[in-house]
């Protein structure tokens, strides 16, 4: 499944990106006292770009399968390592920590943060992805007869729009770096030939 970057990404370290995080909420905070909580996501967006020189906004990853392609934007990427998902909305949920998590299982980044600017203060989160890429694929191999035999799950709560019936790998692989838990899928496993015996006890448990 290839996945294309839309610029070079490195794994950075806690510490390194500890750093980073700590420089960029300073401007957060900055940009928020100046600017007030009541503008567009963009707005914020456009004005920390301003403010860190060399950070990337809306760095894409392009995603690919057979006849399958979506696109994500990565919201501002800061020392091509540190990723920081931008928000105007009323309170942060784990849903917006689930988007950033699935951007940085895709590039295969350890640290990122989601920023809300709506709040009368700064809301801010931390997300990390312990796993590299690696070790993923080596989920997917394991799972993936499981996978297979998962009817049309509701992939739209994935973030995996226009994929409703689908029974291919590739929903599977996107809702399980999503989800980052295989045990998080929803839908059940058809009990047939293609489930080795083995799975199949365990479903049957």
């Amino acid at each position: 499944m290839p996945i294309r970057l839309g610029a070079k990404i490195v794994r950075l370290g806690q510490a390194e990106f500890g750093q980073i995080a700590y420089d960029v909420m300073r401007t957060a905070f900055d940009v928020h006292t100046e600017l007030g909580r009541l503008f567009d996501e963009k707005i914020y967006k456009w004005e920390m770009a301003h403010r860190l020189p060399g950070c990337q906004i809306e760095v894409p990853l392009e995603v690919c399968f057979e006849g399958f392609s979506k696109t994500y934007y990565v919201d501002l990427l800061v020392a091509n390592g540190a990723m920081f998902e931008l928000k105007a909305v009323d309170s942060l949920t784990p849903r917006h920590c689930g988007q950033l998590l699935n951007y940085l299982l895709l590039a295969d980044a350890a640290h990122g943060k989601v920023i809300n600017f709506h709040t009368e203060r700064v809301q801010h989160r931390f997300v990390n992805s312990a796993t590299h890429r690696v070790e993923r694929l080596a989920q997917v191999t394991l799972f993936g007869v499981i996978f297979r035999e998962i009817p049309a799950m509701r992939v739209a709560e994935s973030g995996i729009q226009g994929c409703e019936g689908r029974n291919d790998v590739v929903v599977k692989t996107f809702l399980l770096d999503f989800r980052s838990e295989p045990a998080m899928l929803e839908g059940e496993a058809r009990k047939d030939r293609h489930v080795p015996q083995t799975l199949r006890a365990a479903q049957e448990r």
